[in-house]
């Protein structure tokens, strides 16, 4: 009866062991859980390939992920080049930051945009006002860098870009309470 025992609960950890190694992504993955990278991806085809006969893929595009940061130094200087836009009004301002935006995967239609707002007794709507800066298509490799100024409590400016999936998205660009960090906010 012990050895039964010791039997059923050694193939119980075979079949936990097999099932963890099955959910470790392939080499070359996206993985779900990384967040935005500044390296792209890249993929190689070595001459005996021809890629007009390999088979379509199938595979689901990588999920479009937009982070803020303020544009250190550290993030310039990981980059070739990045994309820039400085509003005209915030050049001299006293507290104006560049912040950059970075993308894990081609984010299309992207915009950097003016954000106006609604408010009755229940709840404030945002919507895109006007555009300030567009892009065909903002891509991991090159960012975009902006002057913004927090101002008050209510979001003035904001993205917008059609994901993976062709959908438009519509983020403020907002600050931290806490800690002063910029953050994205979605909004419909």
């Amino acid at each position: 009866m012990k050895h039964l025992k010791l039997s059923a609960l050694f193939l119980i950890i075979l079949l936990i062991l097999s099932m963890a190694g099955c959910s470790k992504s392939a080499p070359g993955a996206p993985d779900s859980t990384s967040s935005a990278t500044n390296n792209p991806s890249t993929s190689t085809t070595s001459a005996a390939e021809d890629p007009s006969t390999a088979p379509e893929s199938t595979a689901a595009p990588e999920k479009v992920v937009i982070t803020v940061d303020y544009a250190t130094d550290t993030h310039l200087n990981s980059y070739q080049s990045f994309h820039e836009y400085a509003d005209a009004e915030l050049e001299y301002a006293d507290h104006a930051e560049k912040i950059i935006f970075m993308t894990s995967a081609p984010a299309k239609n992207f915009k950097f945009i003016e954000i106006g707002f609604e408010a009755d007794d229940t709840e404030i709507r945002f919507f895109e006002e006007s555009v300030l800066y567009s892009l065909p298509e903002l891509l991991p490799e090159k960012p975009l860098v902006v002057t913004w100024l927090s101002q008050g409590t209510i979001p003035n400016r904001g993205i917008t870009f059609t994901d993976e999936t062709g959908t438009a998205r519509y983020f403020c660009v907002t600050q931290s309470g806490k800690d002063g960090s910029v953050l994205l906010v979605e909004f419909d």
